[in-house]
């Protein structure tokens, strides 16, 4: 294993745990049935930012950026539709 596997292994170990703050997010809001405070763009720029992420990664055929970037991929469409559904809506009439 040579110094740059394991920088690519630490690397996406540390992504992997950001990428977890996002199931936090959601328990919270699943929890509260309650999404004032959380940003929707946040969770849509972080997808096309895994998005992009995992076509360079596919591009180069290296799995330390595709799988991790995939999985944000997954957890930040997954975080961004739990706080859409629990958005408040403001009653205008």
């Amino acid at each position: 294993m040579t110094a740059i596997d394991v920088l690519g292994g630490l690397a996406s170990l540390f992504t992997f745990l950001m990428y977890l703050s996002t199931v936090d997010q959601m328990r919270i809001v699943l929890k509260t049935e309650n999404s004032d405070g959380v940003s929707q763009i946040l969770y849509c720029v972080m997808f096309f930012n895994c998005f992009f992420w995992s076509l360079y990664g596919l591009y180069l055929s290296n799995n330390y950026i595709l799988i991790l970037n995939f999985v944000g991929c997954v957890l930040s469409i997954t975080t961004a539709a739990v706080v859409w559904k629990y958005r408040y809506i403001t009653n205008i009439y």
